[in-house]
């Protein structure tokens, strides 16, 4: 029976970075790839390794042309970036990019971007290399075409919310606070959201809250706990003056 334990290794990857990738329309094998970057460069406390695609089509069991076509995407995506260019006798140096602010992907993605690969790979070439096949993951064709058009109908956000989003002192996973944000509305007006808002930020800066503190926003809107009733009727005008005088 498997019995992994972190003692004998594991590879910390920030919740952060977790929160804003799961929100990225990615294939099954761009997921695997920058797994597979994640464990040899996080995995073993550095920023970033050489990788050839033959050694992630290896590690992977997809196919090279596949591995090839993926990564140069999340190469165009800036979630993958070359440190250095391959030479003759050594791999390209990637790293995965942390910082999903550069991130050129929109969570909107066509489905003619995604993993449709039955239409471009022979199953005769795959099967001589990989043995398996392809990369199934993603499921039908039908499946993920559904499955944007979802994404998309949810990602139709209102100028109220992006004012929040963008006010508010920690904005994190955008859609799931955006699903929170209308569950709010049902309660409360878009006036006692931006109030909680304000409110909340200005507690954080009385408080010099660090970031790592700070409820991101999914939390702070969650109709489960209820926290941002509690900065609704939040009394800051004593607190106010102080911060400003402080500053």
């Amino acid at each position: 029976m498997a019995n992994p334990q972190k003692e004998n290794g594991y590879t910390p990857i920030a919740n952060e970075i977790l929160d804003q990738l799961i929100q990225l329309p990615l294939n099954g094998t761009q997921w695997r790839i920058v797994g597979t970057v994640w464990r040899y460069t996080y995995g073993f406390s550095r920023k970033d390794h050489k990788f050839s695609e033959t050694f992630i089509s290896k590690t992977t069991n997809i196919h090279k042309k596949q591995i090839q076509r993926e990564l140069n995407k999340l190469i165009e995506f800036k979630i993958i970036t070359i440190i250095q260019e391959a030479t003759f006798n050594t791999s390209r140096i990637l790293n995965f990019n942390k910082n999903y602010e550069l991130w050129e992907v929109s969570k909107t993605l066509p489905v003619s971007k995604l993993d449709v690969t039955t239409k471009t790979i022979p199953v005769v070439e795959i099967d001589t290399h990989t043995g398996s096949g392809l990369d199934t993951t993603g499921g039908s064709e039908l499946a993920t075409q559904d499955k944007q058009k979802a994404i998309i109908k949810t990602n139709i956000y209102t100028d109220a919310f992006e004012k929040f989003y963008k006010q508010y002192p920690r904005p994190d996973a955008k859609q799931r606070s955006f699903e929170n944000w209308k569950k709010c509305l049902k309660k409360y007006k878009v006036e006692d959201l931006m109030k909680a808002c304000n409110n909340y930020e200005l507690k954080t800066k009385q408080d010099r809250t660090e970031k790592q503190f700070i409820k991101t926003s999914a939390n702070f809107l969650s109709t489960k706990d209820n926290y941002y009733v509690d900065y609704i009727d939040y009394e800051v005008e004593e607190k106010q003056d102080q911060y400003r005088l402080e500053r």
